[in-house]
Order: C-alpha cells, then structure tokens, then sequence
C-alpha cells in the first residue's frame, strides 16, 4: 500500500482456496492525520514467485480519506499557509467548490470558497473536518477563525458559517454555532475572485464550554448563498480560550532550513529553542509528515521523495513560519 507517498508492505502466509478471501491488517500509523490518499495494490510474489496471477485489472484499489488520531491535540492552530495542516481534511461531498490557495488569507494562505451563482452551490455546506481535539484538561474550551466576504455587486444573500461538534468521532453533529457573513470588501476587478487585505477579516469566537473535559471532531462549513464573488476562512484555532486569545499570529524570526536545495536530509533549527512542529506538503497541499522539533530542532528524512518543490512550516506557542524547500537527488 502507498499512502500519501509512503509506501507499506505487508505478507500474507497461508492457504487461500479458489474464490475465498484473507485479510490483512495494517498498523494504525499507516493513515496519516487529515486527508489522506491510498493505493492498495495486492498479491505479488506468491508462493515465493512461483506462481504469476494472470488477471491484473483486479489487483488495485485506490481510496482517499480523512484520518483522525484519538486525543490528537489539546490546542492546534490551522493556519493554511501552503498545505492543509494535519488534524484537518475536507468534506467535499456536497460542494467541491472550495480549496487552498497561497495568498490573501489573514495571513498566508487559507481556504476560498467560490459562491457565484455559477458554480450551483447555493446552501451546499463545504465542511472543514478537525479533530481529534482534546479538552479533557481544559476547563474553557473554543473555537475561533477569521472570514471575509465580498458580494462583488451580485445582490445575492450572504453565506453562513456554521459550526458543529461530534462526540462519537464523526457519525452524528450538533451546531453549536452558525453566523450570517457580513461583507468585507470588493474586488479590484468585478471579473476577478475578491482578495481580501489582512484589515479586511472579520474574528469570530465560538464557546465549546459544553464539551469540557470530552474529545471531540469539530466542523467548521462554509456555506454560499443564492449567488456572490468569493468567501475564505483562515487561521481556525481550537484549544483553551485564555489559550487562544494569548497566542501570537506573527511571523517567527530565527529559523534557518539547510541546505536547500537538499537531496537526503533538511536540518531545522530555531533560534529561541521553543518546541515546535513541523509540517511538510507538496506544492499541491498534499500532506507528506508532521515532525515534532523540540527545542526548536528537528531532522527530516527527504530521501524516499521525488524531486520538486515542497512547503515547510514550522508552529510554535510564539508564531509560525512558512518555508519553500528544494529536493533535488
């Protein structure tokens, strides 16, 4: 099986009659934190190469998927800066109409939702899907983003926010929240998607004090009205409320990623020595790995990707930082 880039391999031993089933199980750790992609390709090297199946067009699966980890986080901010942050995926069942761009957030990148009435995605939800979050130690637990909205002289009504919980890891929600949008500006150019300036956005602030001391799957949806130019919604951030309103949404300074161009490894150091994560995408959003680096040091292993440009960014309690690496073998 490849998930996400990484490949895995697992042996069946054992007799299997004509037409009868095995199953093989993989770890837990194979299914990778937020959206994910798989291939599942099957039966190779059968009895030690002796024996060659005949009928490859039954050999293959792929999926794709959004994994959670049990007590994932207690506070996590999703900045979108280049990539789609672990703990979050999408839920594109009902609209499709919304993805990553890499400019015009609150700052860096975020998630635009198209809303003209062009696209026929009028009161379809396009959900953000986090989790899990872990508030069994927290006594004021929240949930905050910015948007921002432009109409673009349509004259359509304004789109919803709305936010939901789930206690039984996604199979039902509870809204616990939902907002009318108001607009924040217009584009330069009515043809064009708006893009909205950092003044522009809007904060807004969600209690979750219903949930204390439980772990939950939140859902935070975008959803267009009957017509309009373009929504986003950036820098969601879950955990503790006095946690939230502390924490600092500026650039880190001190960090250095060496060497770049880089072909096996790529050293992170940050100057203050605070812990921190590291998260890796492909220039697509695609998720690679998320590192942890404590004090402020980590080593990623880069030998088994493909040549191209990809998107580091590191996450601290301090701020962030966004970073374009080189991997060339």
């Amino acid at each position: 099986m490849e998930a996400n880039g990484q490949s895995y391999t697992k042996s069946y031993s054992g007799s299997i009659p004509a037409n009868g089933k095995a199953t093989v199980t993989f770890d837990d750790d194979v299914v990778p934190n937020g959206e994910y992609s798989a291939s599942i390709t099957g039966f190779k090297n059968i009895n030690d190469g002796d024996f060659f199946d005949t009928d490859l067009s039954n050999d293959k699966v792929d999926l794709s998927g959004l994994g959670f980890q049990s007590k994932a986080f207690e506070y996590n901010k999703f900045g979108f800066n280049g990539g789609m942050d672990a703990h979050i995926g999408r839920n594109i069942q009902e609209n499709e109409n919304y993805t990553l761009v890499t400019s015009g957030g609150h700052t860096g990148g975020c998630v635009r939702y198209s809303i003209h009435g062009s696209w026929n995605v009028a009161g379809l939800p396009g959900e953000l899907l986090i989790g899990e979050a872990d508030f069994e130690n927290i006594s004021d637990p929240e949930i905050s983003y910015y948007y921002a909205y432009s109409d673009g002289s349509q004259g359509g009504t304004a789109p919803e926010i709305v936010v939901k919980v789930s206690e039984d890891c996604g199979a039902t929600f509870t809204e616990v929240d939902k907002i009318t949008c108001e607009s924040t500006g217009e584009p330069s150019n009515p043809q064009n998607f708006y893009v909205p300036a950092l003044q522009d956005y809007e904060h807004h602030t969600v209690s979750l004090a219903d949930y204390e001391n439980k772990s939950v799957i939140i859902s935070v949806s975008g959803i267009p009205g009957t017509t309009g130019n373009a929504m986003y919604i950036d820098e969601i951030e879950v955990g503790s409320s006095s946690k939230i309103a502390s924490t600092s949404t500026t650039e880190l300074l001190g960090l250095s990623v060496y060497p770049n161009p880089a072909s096996d490894e790529v050293t992170v150091n940050l100057a203050d020595h605070s812990n921190a994560v590291v998260t890796l995408t492909d220039i697509n959003g695609k998720l690679i790995l998320t590192q942890e680096a404590l004090g402020g040091n980590t080593v990623l292993n880069i030998r088994d990707l493909t040549n191209g440009i990809y998107v580091l960014q590191l996450s601290s309690e301090i701020g962030f930082k966004t970073v374009k690496i080189n991997v060339a073998h």
